[in-house]
């Protein structure tokens, strides 16, 4: 069931991970998302150990694959790529940017 909806759903999933850490943390350069992901958890010191708290795992996770996805695809070779990389996952969804 979950691994349909990730199938299904996976730009727009991509996608909504983006625009809330860009929101949050206001970095231009997705390459710093993880990171400072990483400083916001260990900031607030709330590790992960229980089921009804994985959405910070599903979060890094997210993150890191965006990431990994914008590198393989030449969108990260500009600091200020945030909007490369949107528009890159917003054609895909197929929505308009």
């Amino acid at each position: 069931m979950a691994f349909d909806y990730i199938e299904n759903h996976f730009d727009k999933l991509m996608l909504y991970f983006l625009d809330k850490n860009h929101e949050d943390f206001h970095e231009e350069d997705v390459m710093w998302h993880p990171g400072r992901i990483i400083e916001w958890i260990n900031e607030r010191n709330t590790r992960v150990n229980r089921k009804e708290d994985s959405y910070v795992i599903y979060r890094y996770f997210s993150t890191v694959v965006y990431v990994v996805i914008a590198y393989a695809n030449g969108l990260t070779r500009e600091t200020n790529n945030y909007e490369a990389v949107r528009v890159f996952f917003t054609e895909r969804a197929g929505m308009t940017p």
